[in-house]
């Protein structure tokens, strides 16, 4: 079961309707998301520790 809101409802009835195309879609949605998201974490854990310089390349 499935909650009535969310990416995850809109992806599983997407694939429960056999919509290959919105299934395509917001898993290129959730890939570019994440990426955004772990760039930013990158970021922020980058700024706030210093590495040894021969290791920050």
């Amino acid at each position: 079961m499935t909650s009535v809101d969310g990416i995850g409802s809109l992806l599983s009835d997407a694939r429960t309707n056999l919509e290959t195309d919105r299934v395509f879609a917001l898993a290129l949605f959730m890939a570019i998301f994440w990426n955004v998201i772990k760039s930013c974490i990158t970021f922020l854990f980058r700024s706030r520790v210093s590495l040894p310089t021969h290791l920050n390349k």
